[in-house]
């Protein structure tokens, strides 16, 4: 019985023993331990005491069972103990009543989001309709423990061919998500039957930007179409921020005497708060909104047509595939999405206006790598300010049909 401290890369780099199955006891934690097979297979199992009798209880295996899950679960276990309870034998009722009463894909993905991803995601709308509308009618029926890595891979398969591949690996990435907390969290399968390989190949990076003709298009097909969505679409490209974000905008988090847009850490992708400083460009549009409520800044009106509804307030605007299939038919312009538009922003600000890529990050609000931006708290509020200060007069160059034009003084450029 080897003994040592179990890590993340003493696990991987232990090799199987041929015709014997060894288990690796953790030094840290008493009686846990990795059991592996002569064909390589790796568990976790956790030794203790019940009655005066050694039990062992199967935790889960390695890697859909990581490290750090296994010592949570082991942990949870010896706690069981302590209080007189035998993790084994409530292991064994748990899986005689799932047999009992399955827990079908369809009921697991429901308990998915409203226990973990709208508590957890903000992106936990494109979770429900991936499981619902994307994998619910090929497994929704199926009970949760019945399904093999066959099944998942064969459900790929459909999406790749109905969808594309894009699409079959962001509905791998939600199922994966989905049915790890449903082994950890709750308990209802004892391992994922997804592993590494399973992604699909051909996925490319998108690299399509708006050029300067096609702004101007775009834009004036904004004009044509109007308020609310054309305000939206026009703030969108001044600022380069999210979709969501500007589409969700609420009065509160503007400040138009300083020409500022905070958008706060609940909303925001990042979960920090962010902030916008705002061109007279962006704030000409903001000025000359329609001011419905106290509330959201684009609106679809007033919620009277949802049951149940507080008629008294408004919502946000919705119908983005609609409005953005009226301005490909009025500008012209295909083949973008909205979040080209992010691209679109970066790539003039760099490219043509030549501001550090840095405060481009900050701009965008991206998560940044290494130790550096640990210790350094500044937001760079003056360089975003004048980055798009310098992309408005850029823009506004565009429309007037200059596009080879330059702004004659680029402040932030280094």
């Amino acid at each position: 019985m080897p003994k040592l401290k179990l890590t993340a890369a003493a696990v991987e780099r232990i090799k199987p023993t041929p015709d014997k199955q060894v288990e690796y006891f953790d030094s840290l934690t008493p009686g846990f331990a990795l059991r592996v097979s002569p064909k390589g297979a790796k568990s976790w199992i956790m030794f203790y005491r019940m009655g005066g009798k050694l039990r062992r209880l199967t935790l889960g295996r390695f890697p859909a069972l990581s490290l750090a899950d296994a010592r949570t679960k082991a942990g949870e276990a010896v706690d069981q103990v302590d209080n007189g309870i035998d993790p084994a034998r409530e292991k064994q009722v748990r899986k005689r009543e799932m047999q009992e009463t399955p827990h079908t894909f369809e009921a697991v993905a429901d308990l998915f989001i409203e226990r973990y991803a709208k508590r957890k995601k903000r992106t936990w709308k494109g979770d429900e309709r991936r499981l619902k509308k994307v994998v619910g009618p090929i497994l929704g029926h199926r009970p949760i423990s019945t399904i093999t890595r066959s099944d998942i891979v064969s459900m790929l398969d459909t999406v790749e061919d109905e969808r594309g591949v894009y699409a079959a690996n962001r509905t791998l990435a939600t199922v994966r998500k989905m049915l790890n907390w449903a082994m950890v969290e709750r308990a209802l399968i004892e391992s994922v039957p997804i592993g590494p390989g399973m992604a699909r190949a051909g996925e490319k990076v998108r690299d399509r930007f708006l050029a300067d003709d096609e702004i101007k298009s775009l834009w004036e097909a904004a004009d044509e179409i109007g308020w609310p969505f054309g305000g939206f679409f026009k703030v969108l490209i001044l600022t380069g921020q999210r979709r969501t974000e500007v589409g969700e905008m609420r009065w509160q988090e503007l400040d138009l005497e300083a020409g500022l847009w905070t958008i706060p850490a609940e909303r925001a992708k990042a979960n920090r708060e962010h902030t916008v400083p705002l061109s007279d460009m962006a704030l000409d549009v903001l000025k000359n909104t329609p001011r419905l409520s106290d509330e959201y800044v684009f609106t679809s009106g007033h919620a009277s047509r949802k049951k149940d509804a507080d008629k008294t307030k408004t919502v946000p605007i919705s119908g983005f595939s609609k409005f953005k299939a009226d301005l490909d038919e009025k500008s012209g312009v295909t083949g973008w999405r909205f979040h080209d538009l992010r691209r679109t922003v970066a790539t003039n600000l760099t490219r043509t206006l030549k501001f550090p890529r840095l405060v481009v990050s900050k701009l965008l609000n991206h998560a940044e790598g290494g130790v550096t931006q640990i210790y350094d708290v500044n937001e760079y509020d003056d360089e975003k300010r004048e980055a798009l200060n310098a992309w408005a007069d850029r823009v506004a160059i565009i429309l007037k049909g200059d596009p080879g034009g330059k702004v004659v003084q680029i402040r932030g450029a280094k």
